[in-house]
């Protein structure tokens, strides 16, 4: 699959781009291969993001809490690495220090595990060993909001840029 995405970020308050996604409950396990992504923008994104409805819609619209791995195309940011949204409204986040570079592609792999509350991001050059990133209980850690029902789980893309578009693949 392709995703194309213009779009400003997703970041602080609120987020633009593209959700390609499905509804997930319980416990689950999901791997992306992300072979290519070409944008202009240093902070050109594509993500494995695991999203909670808005509360209102059901929709992954709005500034909603999220969990993300993605891979960055310029050589400024090209890594791989966590990005959350701990509560709706909140800003994002992200700590470079949980960040593995440089990316590459086509074999650049990431995924997202929940066990009960638990989120868990990992990376991966080979899709058989993979580094863990980033491990959250949303259930135990009063910042966040419980992520243990339905959610969504997609591939998301921006550009960072509202006037360019990015391909990711």
């Amino acid at each position: 699959i392709s995703v194309v995405a213009g779009s400003s970020n997703k970041k602080n308050a609120s987020d633009a781009g593209h959700f390609y996604y499905t509804e997930v409950t319980g416990d689950f396990d999901v791997k992306v291969q992300i072979e290519s992504l070409t944008g202009t923008h240093d902070w050109a994104k594509a993500e494995l993001m695991v999203r909670n409805p808005d509360g209102f819609t059901g929709a992954p619209t709005g500034p909603d809490a999220f969990f993300a791995m993605m891979g960055t195309r310029a050589a400024s940011q090209n890594k791989v690495s966590p990005q959350w949204r701990a509560t709706n409204g909140g800003g994002a986040a992200w700590d470079d220090t949980l960040s593995r570079g440089p990316v590459q592609y086509p074999n650049e792999f990431v995924r997202i595990t929940r066990i009960g509350s638990v989120l868990h991001g990992y990376s991966s050059n080979d899709n058989a060993n993979w580094l863990e990133q980033m491990s959250i209980d949303t259930a135990e850690d009063a910042a966040w909001e419980d992520f243990g029902g339905p959610v969504y789980v997609g591939l998301a893309v921006t550009s960072h840029d509202n006037a360019a578009d990015v391909v990711a693949t």
